[in-house]
C-alpha cells in the first residue's frame, strides 16, 4: 500500500477508505493511485452497490452473510443507542461478531477482485478519470468558512429567540413562555381564538398565516414558528461548534 509504484483497488475507496486512512492510521494515498470500481460503474451506467455489481456481472456470492454483513456494519460501525451500557460495539466487546466481521469483509475483498476483472474499462481511463481525480481533490481540499461570521449568526438567532420568547410572553399572558413550546401554544391558539391546528407544519402555517381573517395576534404568534424553520417549532436546539477563525469543510 505504501509503494508509490502501486495501483490500489477498492470499493468506494476514493470518497471513504482513502479519505479516512489518513486522520485514522496516518496513511496517505494519492488519489491517483486509487482504482475504485464503484466509480468505474458509475462511468458506465450501472449501479455503484457491490451487490448489485455482483448481480449484473455473474458474480457468486453468499446472499445470506451478505445479509448478516449488514448487521454487522451497523453495529460495528455505529453508535450505539443511548440506552445502551456500552457506546461502542469494538472487538473487546463483542470478540465472536468481530470475527464474523472479519470474515464478511475478506468475502467483500473477493466480490470486489471478481468485479474488477468484469467491469467495463472504455469510461473508466484518460479525460474522465483525470476528471475524477480533480474532482476529489476538489472535495479533498473543502472550502474555507468564516466561523466568525458562522458564530455571529449563532450568536444572533439565540438573541432573537431571547426577544421573541419574552415577546410570546406577553402576548400570550404568560401561558406559553416561549413559541417552541408546541402544545402550550397550540392549547394557547385553541382556548384564545377557537383555532385548532393539526400540526406545525410548515405548510399548515403558511396556510394558516395567509388566511386573510387571521387575527393579527395569532399571525404574530405564528410567524417566529414559520421564519425560524423546523428546529424552533420543535425547540431543538442550536448547538455552537468550536471556534477557530477558519475551518476547511
Amino acid at each position: 500500500m505504501l509503494d508509490e509504484r502501486v495501483e490500489t483497488v477498492w470499493h468506494n475507496g476514493g470518497m471513504f477508505d482513502t479519505v479516512v486512512l489518513p486522520h485514522a492510521m496516518d496513511i496517505h494515498i494519492p488519489i491517483e493511485r486509487v482504482h475504485d470500481t464503484m466509480v468505474r460503474a458509475y462511468t458506465h451506467s450501472l449501479p455503484g452497490a457491490l451487490g448489485d455489481l455482483c448481480d449484473i456481472l455473474k458474480v457468486d456470492t453468499d446472499k445470506s452473510k451478505d445479509r448478516a454483513g449488514r448487521q454487522l456494519i451497523m453495529l460495528f460501525c455505529k453508535p450505539r443507542p443511548k440506552n445502551s451500557a456500552i457506546r461502542r460495539a469494538t472487538r473487546e466487546t463483542h470478540p465472536v461478531e468481530w470475527g464474523r466481521f472479519v470474515d464478511y469483509a475478506a468475502l467483500d475483498i473477493h466480490s470486489m477482485r471478481e468485479v474488477y476483472k468484469k467491469l467495463p474499462i472504455w469510461n473508466y481511463r484518460d479525460m474522465e478519470l483525470a476528471l475524477w481525480h480533480l474532482d476529489q481533490q476538489i472535495n479533498r481540499r473543502g472550502f474555507a468558512v468564516d466561523m466568525e461570521l458562522v458564530h455571529a449568526a449563532i450568536d444572533a438567532v439565540a438573541k432573537a429567540q431571547k426577544q421573541l420568547a419574552k415577546r410570546t410572553v406577553q402576548m400570550t399572558d404568560g401561558t406559553v413562555q416561549a413559541a417552541t413550546q408546541r402544545d402550550a401554544l397550540l392549547t394557547h391558539l385553541l382556548v384564545e381564538y377557537g383555532v385548532n391546528l393539526p400540526d406545525m407544519q410548515k405548510a399548515t402555517l403558511e396556510r394558516r398565516i395567509a388566511d386573510p381573517d387571521l387575527p393579527e395576534a395569532m399571525r404574530e404568534l405564528l410567524g417566529p414558528v414559520l421564519w425560524c424553520g423546523p428546529h424552533w417549532a420543535l425547540g431543538w436546539p442550536i448547538v455552537p461548534a468550536a471556534k477557530p477563525t477558519t475551518a476547511n469543510a
